[in-house]
């Protein structure tokens, strides 16, 4: 592995990292309040979500062809913590042992449009920190506590 892709796992492990803090700050009723926008109106949904794109993304590594849709280890929008946890974790797992397995040099093909490896990695990153930006945003607009890690990391007021 690269130090360039060493550099971008790096910064997704802090993304990742902001993600679990979210998640196990979260009671269920705070996971399961309603938010303001459609589709993924609630905080469990959103890391749902953010689970299931992530293994779309390694399967693209894995096949080097990108696709959306159903995933085979989709979660349950309703399903438990410790499920989402665990879930993230194994795809933490899959992912980087993908990635230590495939030449980084290699092109993912986006719908036709080729991709290095290294964007494709960034692209997961820009993901993740959307639906962070989005979960910081609807905690204050909502009231809902940051976590203090977070905050820290984000220089965010509390």
């Amino acid at each position: 592995m690269t130090k360039e892709l060493e550099g971008i796992l790096s910064e997704w492990k802090f993304c990742r990292n902001n993600t679990i803090e979210f998640i196990k700050s979260f009671s269920d009723a705070i996971l399961d309040m309603k938010l303001p926008r459609s589709g993924l109106d609630t905080f469990r949904k959103h890391f749902v979500e953010m689970a299931n794109v992530q293994e779309a993304y390694i399967r693209g590594i894995e096949t080097t062809q990108m696709s959306f849709g159903e995933t085979s280890e989709s979660i349950a929008e309703d399903c438990p913590v410790t499920s989402i946890l665990q879930h993230m974790q194994q795809l933490d797992d899959r992912m980087l042992e993908a990635l230590n397995q495939i030449d980084d040099n290699c092109q993912i093909n986006w719908f036709g449009e080729k991709k290095t490896l290294y964007g494709h990695v960034c692209a997961l990153c820009t993901h993740e920190i959307l639906h962070i930006g989005q979960i910081i945003a609807f905690c204050y607009t909502l009231d809902v506590p940051i976590p203090n890690s977070v905050a820290q990391d984000w220089d965010l007021p509390v």
